[in-house]
């Protein structure tokens, strides 16, 4: 199999199969130091960062319960770790981390959904997302939580 070093993230053009919106879909960046939750009812996600303090003391908490399991793998507990910990979203929904991704118009799930998958607004000046509709009546930084994001 060739890789295709000038397009590594896979990006490619979907479509939401229920409303025909076309959506940039592409691989996280392993370069980027953050992880993504993604609300269980809406597109909305919150970034992470690998170096917040909750994080850091999560993680050392994710390591010691897998080795007294016996068990090297320590990421999976600490998604699990970060999701408990984290605030609902705005519209009631919970940030998780495999939640499935939506269309950023209708907000259905994309059939295409797995983790590590990233949606974007189509970069093509001919694809608009609808002005009219809500959740897109703002820029799509309204659609990524980045403060505020810990349970008090």
């Amino acid at each position: 199999m060739t890789i295709d070093e000038s397009n590594w993230l896979d990006s490619k053009v979907i479509e939401c199969q229920n409303c025909g919106q076309k959506l940039h879909w592409l691989w996280h960046s392993p370069m980027y130091d953050e992880s993504f939750f993604y609300c269980t009812q809406c597109p909305k996600r919150v970034e992470v960062s690998n170096y917040d303090g909750v994080v850091l003391s999560l993680r050392k908490l994710a390591i010691e319960k897998a080795e007294a399991a016996g068990d090297k793998e320590w990421s999976g507990r600490l998604y699990l770790l970060v999701e408990n910990k984290l605030a609902n979203c705005e519209c009631g929904g919970r940030f998780k981390y495999d939640a499935p991704r939506r269309c950023l118009r209708c907000f259905s799930v994309l059939t295409q959904s797995e983790p590590g998958r990233d949606v974007w607004p189509p970069e093509s000046p001919d694809e608009k997302l609808s002005p009219d509709y809500q959740s897109l009546s703002s820029p799509m930084e309204s659609l990524i939580k980045t403060e505020n994001i810990w349970l008090t």
